[in-house]
């Protein structure tokens, strides 16, 4: 996950935004999923597990291609003189990176809480992406909806969190 986070601040410029540092992040109640109890044991275990490995190794997939696109973004901000991306050249970025994090639809998963575990990654990009909007687009609504976003991306982490650890005793997979 701290390669998604590197990966994000370098996108949208984030290393002079800071987060809210007063309290812990309050949940919002749309931000994170969770898995419906209630559609649990739909699949069998053998498939819950192939449901889980599968997203792992989208991720890992998905790690190495944003440990390139990182390569080439530090490369093309180098070769400008003040080291910042063109709008065109940030737009470009930002749909390569989108390209790799979207691949994660094309995962067939019927199991609730690997189902949820999948939501949870997707909603934390799409996050992110906002989070550029504000920079880019609306940047005086960047200080209050980005600390929320921030928030949000602080939950939608935990919970991912949360989940890989439960699925990982669940299964014995040593991370």
């Amino acid at each position: 996950m701290n390669k998604n986070i590197i990966f994000c601040l370098a996108l949208l410029g984030l290393a002079a935004c800071q987060p809210q540092q007063n309290d812990a992040p309050k949940q919002q109640a749309d931000v994170v999923v969770k898995a419906d109890k209630a559609a649990q044991g739909a699949v069998s275990s053998e498939q819950k597990l192939k449901e889980y490995q599968a997203l792992l190794a989208w991720e890992a997939q998905a790690d190495k291609q944003i440990e390139g696109w990182m390569q080439e973004w530090r490369k093309r901000r180098a070769a400008h003189k003040n080291g910042r991306l063109t709008d065109e050249e940030n737009r470009e970025m930002a749909k390569q990176a989108g390209e790799i994090y979207s691949s994660i639809n094309q995962l067939n998963i019927h199991d609730a809480e690997v189902k949820a575990l999948q939501q949870n990654l997707q909603k934390n990009h799409q996050l992110y992406i906002r989070m550029g909007d504000f920079i880019n687009i609306q940047p005086k609504a960047r200080t209050a909806e980005m600390q929320r976003a921030f928030a949000d991306i602080t939950l939608l982490t935990r919970e991912v969190e949360r989940l890989k650890n439960k699925l990982n005793q669940e299964f014995g997979i040593k991370p």
